[in-house]
């Protein structure tokens, strides 16, 4: 999922969006895929695992390092900060659900 801002217009939109090839992989491996928005409640995350078998992150650009400590590499190319928080939150709570 991506959250950025585009406008060959001048006018800026944030959109989400997600490569084909992931809900497709599901599919052929015998899942339903079922896209979640960029939560940023632990309550709303702990809903959504509720209804779901598993959790896929899909790749991208780069979390930041300053939130465990480190410094950002050059060629780092960091993600919106809102799906940072709301990938690491829902990493989180996948992992405390089993």
């Amino acid at each position: 999922v991506g959250d950025f801002l585009a406008g060959a217009d001048g006018v800026e939109r944030r959109a989400c969006f997600l490569r084909i090839e992931y809900p497709d992989s599901i599919i052929r491996a015998g899942g339903l895929p079922t896209l979640l928005p960029l939560l940023e409640s632990e309550e709303d995350l702990a809903s959504a695992l509720a209804a779901v078998d598993g959790v896929v992150l899909p790749g991208g650009d780069d979390y930041d390092p300053a939130t465990y400590g480190q410094k950002k590499h050059p060629a780092a190319r960091l993600m919106p900060p809102r799906r940072d928080r709301c990938d690491r939150l829902l990493a989180a709570a996948a992992i405390r659900s089993g």
